[in-house]
């Protein structure tokens, strides 16, 4: 996504734009004897804070955007932040936005990507990059669309419904509820909410102490 020129340039024009990991990267390690050993990093999952000058949140965008709607939604924010909204302002965009609309049911309570792709067989995980066969990339935006729509009518329906009733909160303020309660990866917990998914069915699973 900000590989993208076009959006990494409005970025740069628009925001000051900064970055920070919240937690280290996972890591699978799959060891095939002989000294052959794959890494690969495991896909995460982001937050985007659009911030007024002091630190005050404005509005948040969790999880993955395709990169033309991740623009397209950052240019919004962009307009309500450049009104330099006080808390009481703020509170009223958070309720109007909060206001319910049907959900969409085609997509509501899908498993989130990272989860997907972590609980695929290990040489689907192995192949998870530029080099993927055209029908994996086609599965990935498909994917990648639908968490567009549950981030809109989902995920941010969550943040309004927050942020209305905390204004003038700050990232570090949010962040851990944000991760556990929207994004579903519990920052406190070093499997990210995947441990049953991974060892449920691992047979020598008790025998094992994990580090």
């Amino acid at each position: 996504m900000f590989s993208n020129s076009q959006l990494a340039s409005f970025i740069s024009d628009s925001f000051e734009p900064c970055w920070q990991s919240v937690r280290d990267v996972p890591v699978i390690t799959v060891d095939f004897g002989d000294g052959k050993i794959i890494k690969r990093t495991l896909h995460g999952n982001i937050a985007t804070y659009v911030c007024l000058p002091n630190g005050t949140v404005v509005d948040i965008l969790p999880g993955i955007y395709s990169a033309a709607e991740y623009q397209r939604r950052l240019g919004e924010l962009l307009v309500v932040a450049n009104r330099q909204p006080d808390a009481v302002a703020l509170v009223g965009y958070h309720r109007e936005k909060a206001a319910p609309t049907p959900k969409p049911s085609a997509f509501y309570g899908r498993p989130d990507m990272r989860k997907s792709i972590i609980e695929s067989p290990v040489e689907k995980l192995l192949t998870t990059d530029a080099s993927m066969a055209p029908t994996v990339r086609g599965e990935r935006t498909l994917v990648l669309a639908e968490d567009v729509v549950l981030n809109e009518n989902i995920r941010r329906k969550q943040i309004h419904e927050k942020l209305a009733q905390w204004p003038g909160v700050r990232p570090s303020d949010v962040c851990k509820w944000l991760y556990k309660e929207v994004l579903h990866a519990d920052l406190d917990d070093p499997y990210l909410g995947l441990g049953q998914s991974l060892f449920a069915t691992y047979p020598f699973r008790s025998g094992e102490r994990v580090n």
